[in-house]
């Protein structure tokens, strides 16, 4: 591997390691409003480092799940107030994210599936999320620390 692609890596491993979430973290428990000013109420978890978003770099995952599967439906506005509340945590307490699904990109360097949340104000945060949908409703969603948001 070339030497400038191998420390570029090793920065990136770095940086997902040390912007995420401890792994095994407690449960957090909240809610959040729905496009009908429903309370929605969640779980979140971040699991010990794995490859769900990117298969040759682990990353401590985090997973959100709805308590009433049917509470969130699959619409932009539900959308945006999920990624509002999981990108919360990643990189400094400055970083602004582009939540918006209209903002997401298809994808980051690396990653493999999902859609990828940019920061709007730093070239480089990003957040890896990926959507459970069961039925037209979002029952829950898996993040994670990313890079480089592209189409």
């Amino acid at each position: 591997m070339h030497a400038t692609k191998k420390l570029l890596l090793v920065t990136l491993i770095g940086l997902l390691t040390l912007n995420t979430p401890a792994s095994g973290s407690e449960l957090k428990r909240g809610h959040i409003v729905n496009e009908d000013g429903e309370k929605c109420w969640y779980r979140q978890k971040f699991a010990e480092a794995d490859n769900y978003f990117h298969s040759s770099i682990t990353a401590n995952t985090g997973h959100l799940t709805f308590d009433d599967p049917t509470c969130m439906t699959e619409t932009d506005i539900n959308k945006k107030q999920i990624n509002n509340i999981v990108t919360k945590g990643y990189g400094r307490a400055d970083v602004i994210y582009a939540t918006g699904a209209h903002q997401m990109f298809l994808k980051s360097d690396l990653q493999e599936r999902g859609y990828c949340i940019k920061a709007t104000n730093y070239p480089i945060p990003a957040v890896a999320v990926d959507y459970v949908i069961q039925a037209g409703g979002i029952t829950g969603v898996k993040h994670a620390m990313s890079f480089g948001c592209k189409n």
